[in-house]
This record gives structure tokens, sequence and C-alpha cells, in this order.
């Protein structure tokens, strides 16, 4: 993917999941087992915490009603229990970007994969409270009115 820009002109179907995807990352961090928080910065104008995290493939995969893409790169099965990717969450409590960096063996920089969601956020597609890095963190939830 590099740094382009994606753009989903059609509804994907569950069936077509593919890890180069961004919205893959949603999936993937329904998986997240254990997090750190590594500061704030700004994501397109909202303030955000960021976090380290890794996700567990399987969890993730328990959590969808559909199959999950291995994501390139795994060579091993015990690496898709501690995937990398890091998220940052707004003031809200809402996902305003994903990250996951996959390193190739031949190459010298890892291929990233980035998700920013602007118009909008993503509410945490897990309950992240049991985390201690996400300080029993609890999203708001929204529906189309507003809040709940």
């Amino acid at each position: 993917m590099g740094r382009g820009v994606w753009h989903c002109r059609q509804a994907l179907a569950p069936t077509a999941a593919s890890a180069i995807q961004p919205l893959w990352l949603i999936d993937l961090v329904r998986g997240i087992t254990e997090a750190q928080a590594e500061g704030e910065e700004a994501c397109d104008g909202h303030m955000c915490r960021r976090f380290s995290a890794h996700a567990d493939l399987n969890r993730a995969a328990d959590e969808v009603p559909y199959q999950m893409a291995l994501p390139q790169g795994i060579d091993q099965i015990a690496k898709l229990t501690r995937i990398p990717v890091e998220v940052w969450m707004d003031t809200e409590g809402l996902i305003r970007r994903i990250r996951h960096a996959r390193r190739q063996p031949h190459r010298a920089r890892p291929d990233t994969s980035t998700l920013e969601l602007r118009e909008f956020g993503v509410q945490p597609p897990s309950d992240w409270s049991r985390l201690e890095a996400f300080g029993g963190l609890q999203a708001k939830r929204v529906t189309r009115g507003g809040q709940v």
C-alpha cells in the first residue's frame, strides 16, 4: 500500500477480506491482548493518545462472522498471537488511527498499513477496559441521534 490513499467505492464482501485492506485493521484490533501508552499527538486536528499493542489474530477472528486473512510476513504460528499494531484514541474514546507494520525479510523498511478515520472515529470493537494501558477506558456509545 505504501503511502497511497485507499478509497473504497463499493461494498466489500466479507469473503473478500484481505490483510492489505485497511478495514482489516479494524478487525485486527478486536484481538488486542496487551497495550502500552506511548504519549499524545494530534491526528487530523484531534488530540489522541497513542498506544503500541499486540493483537492475537485467533482472538480477533473469533469476533467476526467471516474468515480473516493472514498478514504477509508471518512465517510461524506463534507470531499470530503477537501481531504489532498501533492505535490512536481521541479524548472521546474513539479510534482515529490504526497502523500495522509488516517486516519483510527482503526489505530494509517494513510495509505499513494505516487506517485514518478523519470524518468520524470508531468505537473500540472490543472491551479494552481489562487492559491496564487503557486505564479502564470505556468508550462512549454513540448512536445516529447522539450519545447513549
